[in-house]
């Protein structure tokens, strides 16, 4: 016979193999994916992943006229942005691909 223990388990596990597609899509959006390879098989696998805390995010959103900014997407000097360079539109749409692509 399942002790309690064993039973809540149960449960917990049925619960989040009917969450599978909702975890699976937050994963997909805020996770980074990583491929492993094991006992010749490939497989990916996501991780929960943030790259910015929100307290740092919101202290480069407060403070682009002092940052250097640089997107994480780009390389060799590339996407560099001075803060106190850009015009009021400029820094909006940077503000939004932030708060849309905080991994960038």
């Amino acid at each position: 016979m399942l002790q309690k223990e064993e039973v809540v388990n149960l449960v917990n596990l049925d619960r989040l193999l009917k969450s599978t597609d909702d975890i699976n899509g937050l994963l997909a959006r805020y996770g980074v994916k990583f491929g492993i390879y094991k006992n010749g098989t490939f497989k990916e696998q996501l991780f929960p992943f943030d790259p910015i805390p929100e307290e740092d995010r919101r202290y480069v959103l407060d403070h682009f006229d002092t940052l250097v900014i640089k997107d994480a997407a780009e390389a060799g000097g590339y996407g560099i942005v001075f803060g106190n360079k850009l015009s009021v539109e400029e820094k909006e749409r940077l503000r939004a691909m932030i708060l849309s692509q905080p991994r960038r």
